[in-house]
């Protein structure tokens, strides 16, 4: 089994927006997302990108992604980075999860 984390890329995106939808079920709101495959292509490839995506493989297929992006500190004057971390396969050698996970 090989694990590898990467960054997004375009065809990554209805992984992205389904993972999304996902974690909208498990946390009760499935009704209230609006994104849309346009809006993550734009907000993860304009110049300069207002989110950043890691995707995480195993054995070549998407499991789960994490969202980040870079903000300033009033109080500390610097750059600080907030992530969220979507992981939807409950364990990464359960193939009917890694299914749940790709589909479209």
């Amino acid at each position: 089994m090989q694990v590898i984390f990467r960054n997004a890329q375009k065809s990554d995106v209805a992984f992205i927006e389904r993972c999304i939808h996902l974690l909208a079920e498990e946390e009760k709101f499935p009704g209230q997302i609006e994104v849309r495959q346009e809006d993550l292509l734009t907000s993860l490839f304009s110049e300069p990108p207002a989110v950043y995506v890691m995707i995480a493989e195993v054995d070549q297929t998407a499991v789960a992604f994490a969202m980040y992006y870079y903000t300033f500190s009033s109080t500390t004057g610097k750059k600080v980075c907030i992530w969220t971390i979507y992981m939807f396969c409950r364990t990464i050698v359960d193939t009917a999860s890694v299914r749940k996970c790709s589909a479209r």
